[in-house]
């Protein structure tokens, strides 16, 4: 042994023992210490004694004047705990420590370069020597025939990754790029999240990743085999493909690259595909690029709910966008709700009056036969909107049509299992504006009818039309168009009758103040 290892002499015992140290010119006493592990090539050893456990490297050989021993870590945990970090570390140090790198690089094999590489092994424990390059963005290792050369393909036991996918995370292009070149790489790898590297590029938002994995597979030949063309479509675990991840990002760029390399946009899981996405995001850039390569893109149905890309819009500007580019307002999901069927259950009605100047089927019946008119006046949907009620009426819906059950809008607002009818401001005037559009009442036998929407009794029917019999007045048609008078008409029998304070009593709800309070109305 050298006399200048000699001079530096450190017992261990007199250290307190720590996770990780790094200690130059350290040498243990063997009649202290016994060696519990060692490297092939004798240059790493783990130690102990009754306190700890202490693992040593000695890059140099022992009798060499310039040689230094670096104490690594210090744990006075149990064997079991410490061998597998002196495995890592031995492996990954080793590999590491043995490449030359380039002299104009910024790597220096010194004490705080190793301690460096210690710290990492002991925050990456499922990391090799080529994981934990690729994560500091080393070429050299990989630019060497050899032992990295050999493991670009193994991954880690946890996120199953491997160096191009820590790589292609970090956004190395440079590495990436080098990793691609070799012949063993395998393309096909995924991670622990079905995630293929297009996946993870497109994740990154890389459109130069992108283009580098796509000219990759083109120079293999790999577009041979529909195995291999997999790579472009195939889904990871949510079902989701590498096109999907970019419009769900909005990564024009990388949308623009996939197309070109092939990717299919009509490719999706039961749920949504890449135009869902784009339109969810209310990214028409992205809508476009799509249509322009696969037109018919813009109708694509998911697979089981039957949801049509027009149905996730946001927006006024997105909604005129696709409707120009094809979309079709009238398509129906499994459950036969068209897009206004939704909105107005939403109680969207800044939406639904954009959709009702469409071109679109005001009547339109889900599986269960309800029309968005029946929705818009169920109040287990929320609370009733008067705008949404008078703007369907306006644009032409039915206010008598029946759904499967043999309901009637009317039925549906005023219904009760008490068969008592629950009075309040809204629905007294969301009936009075189905009365008003001539909303008729159910027919006897119907369940659950209350005082707003039962049918008259024979005494019943005979007041009304008395009513009605005296208020027939002459009336010309132009005060009927222009003036209150046709309105009048309408709120003879409904003025006449009780109010909803005698449930009893037929109701058909109370008209807008602004209505009550006219000078026409007083007039008459």
């Amino acid at each position: 042994m050298s006399e200048k290892l000699k001079n530096n002499f450190k017992k261990l015992a007199f250290v307190k023992p720590s996770k990780c140290r790094i200690d130059p010119s350290i040498i243990y006493c063997q009649s202290r210490y016994k060696v519990v592990l060692e490297s092939i090539k004798k240059d790493f050893k783990l130690l102990s004694d009754s306190n700890c456990y202490d693992m040593l490297f000695f890059p140099a050989r022992i009798n060499d004047e310039d040689s230094c021993i670096y104490s690594l870590f210090r744990d006075n945990s149990d064997e079991s705990a410490v061998s597998p970090l002196f495995e890592q570390i031995s492996s990954v140090l080793g590999l590491l420590y043995s490449v030359k790198f380039n002299p104009n690089s910024s790597v220096t094999k010194d004490k705080a370069w190793i301690e460096k590489m210690t710290n990492l092994c002991r925050s990456n424990p499922h990391y090799n020597a080529a994981h934990l390059a690729a994560s500091l963005g080393y070429l050299d290792p990989f630019s060497i025939p050899g032992s990295f050369t050999n493991l670009i393909n193994t991954c880690t036991s946890d996120s199953n990754y491997t160096p191009l996918s820590i790589a292609i995370n970090n956004g190395d292009l440079a590495l990436t790029s080098l990793i691609l070149k070799m012949t063993n790489c395998d393309l096909s790898i995924r991670d622990s999240h079905g995630n293929s590297y297009l996946h993870l590029a497109a994740l990154r938002k890389s459109s130069e990743i992108i283009k580098l994995l796509v000219d990759s597979i083109k120079s293999k030949n790999k577009f041979k085999t529909s195995k291999e063309i997999l790579c472009l479509n195939t889904l990871n675990n949510e079902g989701y493909t590498a096109m999907f991840l970019a419009c769900k990002l909005s990564a024009l760029d990388c949308i623009k690259t996939l197309l070109k390399a092939g990717a299919d946009p009509r490719i999706s899981n039961s749920d949504l595909s890449p135009m869902h996405a784009a339109v969810q995001n209310d990214c028409v850039e992205c809508v476009n690029l799509i249509c322009a390569a696969f037109p018919t893109a813009i109708n694509t149905l998911t697979r089981d709910t039957k949801l049509a890309p027009v149905v996730s819009y946001r927006s006024k500007k997105m909604l005129d966008r696709l409707v120009e580019l094809g979309a079709d307002p009238n398509l129906r999901d499994a459950d036969g709700r068209s897009l206004l069927h939704m909105k107005c259950r939403q109680r969207d009605t800044d939406m639904a009056l954009v959709l009702m100047i469409r071109d679109l089927d005001i009547d339109c019946k889900d599986v269960a036969g309800r029309t968005p008119l029946h929705l818009a006046c169920d109040p287990s949907y929320g609370n009733l909107n008067i705008d949404l009620i008078r703007g369907l009426i306006v644009f032409g819906a039915n206010v008598n049509l029946k759904c499967k059950s043999g309901l009637t809008a009317r039925h549906i607002l005023c219904r009760n299992e008490n068969s008592k009818y629950q009075a309040s401001k809204l629905r007294d005037l969301a009936l009075f504006t189905l009365h008003a559009a001539g909303a008729e009442r159910c027919a006897s036998g119907v369940e659950n009818c209350t005082a707003g929407c039962r049918a008259p009794t024979k005494q019943e029917c005979e007041r009304p039309q008395r009513l009605r019999s005296e208020a027939s007045t002459p009336v010309e048609k132009e005060e009927e168009l222009s003036g209150f008078s046709y309105w009048t008409s309408l709120l003879v029998g409904t003025f006449s009758r009780s109010g909803p304070e005698d449930p009893e009593a037929l109701f058909d709800g109370s008209p807008p103040p602004s209505l009550i309070d006219h000078h026409a109305l007083n007039d008459e």
